[in-house]
């Protein structure tokens, strides 16, 4: 019996849907695919973005003005009690060692906000080298100063309990308080090494 007309109707019908479905199926998914593939190129993934933050802080400005690039990652370090340090101006002198005294300049500030500062001033202030927690000064001068040379500034960032410890120390005229274990940033220079300078030696020789 001869197909009605109804059924030619319904055949070409349907071979048409197919035959749209087989047209428009691989764009689509060629579509989809490349919007997966765009997804996954854009997100980064952990270990990137980990080290991209670490360099972003690595990089940042700190609370005295230092932008990046002021020193090699090569004089960057941290002690073993977790003084982080960046040699901001080479030395030429003597290294200081335990025992010697020593002439140091120093600049600190708590959040931005500069609390020290004889950076500048005309004389040093004058210390003994000693052992890490026997000096007047913050702990974490004494762990960075035995390898520093004469004229050598660092740029310090010293934890918590390397600086004030537990106590912190008490609000002052024009000085913030700086509460329990908090981070404090540094600019200290080795000034001078008494009794170890050629300059004096030489004249104490000629003598």
């Amino acid at each position: 019996m001869a197909p009605s007309t109804m059924m030619i109707k319904t055949l070409v019908a349907l071979v048409a849907l197919a035959t749209q479905g087989a047209a428009f199926t691989p764009a689509m998914r060629s579509a989809a695919t490349r919007r997966s593939a765009v997804s996954m190129e854009a997100a980064p993934s952990r270990r990137d973005f980990v080290s991209k933050s670490a360099i972003s802080v690595a990089a940042g400005v700190s609370a005295f003005g230092l932008g990046p690039g002021a020193a090699s990652a090569a004089s960057e370090g941290t002690t073993k009690n977790g003084v982080q340090y960046r040699i901001i101006k080479e030395g030429k002198g003597e290294t200081a060692k335990l025992g010697d005294l020593a002439g140091v300049r120093f600049k600190c500030a708590y959040k931005g906000v500069v609390f020290d500062d004889i950076l500048e001033a005309p004389e040093p202030y004058f210390m003994r080298v000693t052992p890490v927690g026997e000096g007047a000064l913050i702990k974490g001068i004494y762990e960075v100063l035995p390898d520093m040379k004469v004229g050598e500034q660092r740029q310090l960032l010293v934890p918590g309990p390397m600086a004030f410890g537990e106590k912190g120390r008490p609000p002052s005229p024009g000085k913030p308080r700086i509460p329990p274990n908090a981070d404090i940033d540094y600019i200290l220079e080795l000034s001078a090494l008494p009794g170890k300078e050629q300059e004096l030696l030489d004249m104490l020789d000629d003598e």
